[in-house]
């Protein structure tokens, strides 16, 4: 799909796997899961993912250090 439609604009969209969200100018993929009971749901899923920004390795320095061991 191309860009969000009138009905989504101004709410926040976010792709079902990877939780992140769907910027309007972002291809898109519109999946209906139909509910027996009730009105069922629509989710959201990017055509690709992005790449997740890597979390910093913690260095030598932000490691705690282990306590002396003061045992007799």
């Amino acid at each position: 799909m191309g860009p969000l439609p009138p009905d989504l604009k101004g709410t926040r969209v976010y792709c079902v796997r990877c939780d992140q969200l769907i910027h309007p100018d972002e291809p898109y993929d519109t999946h209906i899961h139909h509910g027996a009971s009730g009105p069922g749901s629509t989710t959201h899923t990017h055509k690709q993912c992005p790449k997740r920004p890597r979390r910093p390795t913690p260095g030598p320095a932000n490691r705690s250090q282990p306590k002396p061991d003061h045992r007799p």
